[in-house]
């Protein structure tokens, strides 16, 4: 029941109901609803039915667990923004959902899993990816402090420390040949080769290093870091989400001048 009031309550404030609308709905007084919201009511089936489809929700009793799943309002929230847009079922939004991390894990792009419904769903991935990483298998208990990680630690600079730059012929495109990336006590280093090809002949080639001061002052950021897939699983989001981007940019003004 504590859960079924704490999503009543969501619902509540969701769609803007007063207690004195509910209750005239319920056939009941406000003192009752009060109560309920304290859980110190005890409700009949109708009033829980009657209040599910106020709510725009369904009243199921179970006897088990084996065929339910609960999730946090935060993903009841995406469910419910995608739906809007795609009319789209929970159930079908779910499976989208595992179809296009499916793909991801496969080296395929989202789009190709999601084609017309990608930009809906592309922003939803997006507040996924902070949560739980789209490449990293996170377990569940140490979500919170993967969150906590990325609340908490902050970039002080990127340094580009080296930029090599040789070419041989005139280029038209690029591909990263391999990159290398450590995470010590404050900082990350990234390094990289990238190699400049023309008609898929490489034709010159990037050089790259950079250094990016981090801070992680506090005991509780250390301890986090000692859990390898936690340490992986953020330094990786750096790279992908900070350096890459200023690679790619440095890049193109060099495309820009040949």
């Amino acid at each position: 029941m504590d859960d079924f009031i704490k999503e009543y309550k969501r619902r509540k404030d969701l769609y803007g109901l007063k207690d004195h609308e509910i209750a005239k709905k319920l056939s009941t007084g406000i003192k009752n609803i009060h109560r309920f919201e304290k859980g110190n009511y005890n409700p009949s089936y109708k009033f829980l039915s009657t209040l599910t489809k106020i709510m725009g929700g369904n009243l199921k009793i179970l006897f088990d667990d084996k065929n339910t799943i609960s999730f946090s309002n935060e993903v009841v929230n995406w469910f419910e923004s995608i739906s809007k847009k795609t009319n789209e079922s929970y159930d079908e939004i779910a499976k989208n959902m595992l179809k296009g991390l499916f793909f991801i894990q496969r080296g395929k792009s989202l789009k190709e899993a999601l084609k017309e419904n990608y930009e809906v769903y592309k922003n939803v991935f997006e507040s996924l990816e902070d949560t739980l990483l789209v490449d990293t298998h996170i377990k569940r208990e140490d979500v919170k402090d993967y969150l906590y990680l990325l609340k908490n630690c902050t970039i002080d600079s990127i340094i580009k420390e080296k930029f090599e730059f040789k070419l041989k012929n005139h280029f038209d495109s690029y591909t990263f040949e391999k990159s290398k990336s450590t995470l010590t006590s404050n900082k990350i280093t990234f390094s990289c080769t990238i190699n400049l090809l023309n008609k898929e002949e490489i034709v010159g080639h990037i050089k790259t290093s950079y250094k990016i001061l981090l801070n992680l002052n506090s005991k509780k950021i250390k301890d986090i870091l000692k859990n390898k897939m936690l340490k992986d699983s953020y330094k990786n989001k750096i790279i992908t989400k900070e350096i890459l981007p200023e690679i790619k940019k440095s890049i193109n003004v060099l495309l820009e001048n040949f």
